[in-house]
């Protein structure tokens, strides 16, 4: 359910945060996927959910790939996809190393 999904979220950065205080946990949103359509209500509803949890703590970063991966009417952009509907095309990986590399550090 989206509820265990987002309290297991919670503590994984609880028990990462305990272990190793200064680690800092980068949670990326689940993608919309075409071949995922049905569940587009629910992962929208555990992505807020992340954004919320994250925004509360300076340890927890929230990258929302979702946003950019969908067109202006609120769907999947087919472009992001393989024939399959559930995998990153070129294009789709290419736009997820666009949004992750500002996260990405080598101090």
């Amino acid at each position: 359910t989206s509820e265990r999904v987002v309290a297991d979220a919670r503590d994984f950065a609880d028990a990462v945060s305990a272990a190793c205080p200064e680690a800092k946990v980068s949670f990326i949103s689940i993608k919309p996927s075409p071949g995922r359509a049905e569940l587009l209500a629910s992962i929208r509803s555990v992505n807020a959910a992340f954004e919320e949890f994250c925004a509360g703590r300076a340890e927890l970063d929230f990258i929302d790939v979702f946003e950019a991966m969908i067109n202006s009417d609120g769907a999947a952009r087919n472009d992001l996809w393989t024939s399959d509907g559930v995998h990153l095309s070129r294009a789709g990986y290419k736009l997820w190393a666009e949004i992750l590399r500002p996260y990405l550090s080598h101090e």
